[in-house]
Parts: C-alpha cells; sequence; structure tokens
C-alpha cells in the first residue's frame, strides 16, 4: 500500500496502480447491475487531470454511464484544467456535498 499525507487529507492506494485505473475497476464493479446516472469526481492535483480526460471520454467510459449521465467533474484550488467546474476554496466543498445529499 501506499500512503500520502497531504495538506488535510490522506490518500492510500495500492502500490503502482493511477488513480485512473482505481476509478476504471470501481466503475467496473459499481455498474455490474445498472449504468450510473450521476457522477461526481472532485480532485485537486495533476494526477487527477488524467481521471478528468477519462470520465469525460466516451470512448472509455460509455459502457459505464446512462446515456443521460450527468457529470460533476470538478477540481479543487488548481487552474487550469480538464475539468468542467472549479471549485475555488476547500470549505465550500462540505456545503456542496450536503446539498447533494439533500437533493436525493
Amino acid at each position: 500500500m501506499e500512503i500520502i499525507y497531504g495538506n488535510g487529507y490522506l490518500e492510500v492506494k495500492p502500490t503502482g496502480i493511477k488513480k485512473t485505473k482505481l476509478v476504471d475497476l470501481l466503475l467496473q464493479k459499481i455498474t455490474k447491475t445498472s449504468k450510473i446516472d450521476w457522477i461526481f469526481y472532485l480532485g485537486n492535483d495533476s494526477e487527477d487531470e488524467a481521471v478528468f480526460e477519462f470520465l469525460k471520454s466516451d470512448k472509455k467510459c460509455k459502457q459505464y454511464f446512462q446515456q443521460d449521465c450527468q457529470k460533476y467533474i470538478c477540481v479543487l484550488e488548481k487552474k487550469p484544467s480538464e475539468a468542467d467546474f472549479y471549485i475555488e476554496e476547500r470549505d465550500t466543498v462540505r456545503p456542496l456535498l450536503q446539498k447533494f445529499q439533500n437533493a436525493t
């Protein structure tokens, strides 16, 4: 396992596996029974840029998402980016997630 201590976060992942591969494996498991109708992905470092591109690619991800899937692909405190949305401050993430929770 690879453990990365960051500024206000802890990331644990299998050694030698990129985030894009982890997201792909997770999507494979989630979509065994049905396709995803919406997704929220928030990243804040350069390795997330590959994930942003992956999630936006119909060629690579079409099998995971419903045709009208709403994708919220966001970057936190980092520009420029391949993400569709930009969140300026870390403090705004929790209220945003609470809005998603209240909407379901």
